[in-house]
């Protein structure tokens, strides 16, 4: 199924803080495939106003913070929620470290705190699985909310929530949409891992050597 991406980014010039949307993610699950599409998000408060990204692009920041705090939503009364899943989101922090993302990502239990926060939705308006929010204040950023949707299509699972999560931290980190099948950025994903050709663009962006990772 084609994905039904949204026209070009709208250009506003704010001197508060603003939101920016991100790509949203489509998975190849068991039963069904995940479609992507971009989804926009409210503003927290009345006196911002929101940009939108087209879809296929990064999150467009040159320099990605060294530090990032992060929390994840303990629990859920969402039918489809389920425990593991926490831990899975978790990992996937864990997979951009563990594959030498210059990045520390320290997880905290106070939500207020956090840079990044992940949350647990049953569905978007469209059948989508995953979307990220990115704010900024003075150019820099601010905060980022990740929601992924456990009920968007049937066969929403431990590895693909791993994957959802994964594909949106790698949007932050700078990393567009793939046409590549085997990419975690991939438009359609097929695996809860980075792939050869991941790693290197890893490498090329953060300009780290192979054995740095």
């Amino acid at each position: 199924m084609r994905p039904d991406w949204p026209a070009g980014p709208a250009s506003v010039s704010v001197n508060m803080m603003r939101p920016f949307i991100v790509a949203l993610l489509a998975l190849v699950a068991p039963a069904a495939s995940l479609r992507a599409q971009q989804q926009p998000a409210p503003a927290p408060e009345s006196c911002c106003r929101r940009v939108e990204v087209i879809a296929n692009r990064s999150s467009g920041f040159g320099n990605v913070p060294e530090y990032m705090s992060v929390w994840i939503e303990p629990s859920s009364r969402l039918w489809a929620f389920e425990p593991a899943f926490v831990n899975e989101a978790r990992e996937a922090f864990g997979v951009w470290a563990d594959a030498g993302a210059p990045v520390i990502f320290d997880f905290t239990n106070d939500s207020t705190r956090a840079l990044i926060r992940v949350f647990w939705r049953n569905r978007f308006r469209d059948p989508v699985t995953g979307r990220s929010t990115w704010w900024t204040a003075d150019g820099r950023l601010a905060r980022v909310d990740m929601e992924v949707a456990l009920a968007a299509h049937p066969g929403v699972d431990a590895r693909i929530v791993r994957a959802v999560v994964m594909h949106e931290i790698g949007h932050l980190l700078g990393f567009s949409h793939s046409n590549e099948a085997d990419s975690i950025m991939s438009y359609y994903v097929s695996r809860a891992e980075l792939s050869q050709r991941d790693l290197s663009r890893m490498r090329r962006r953060f300009a780290l050597r192979p054995d740095e990772r």
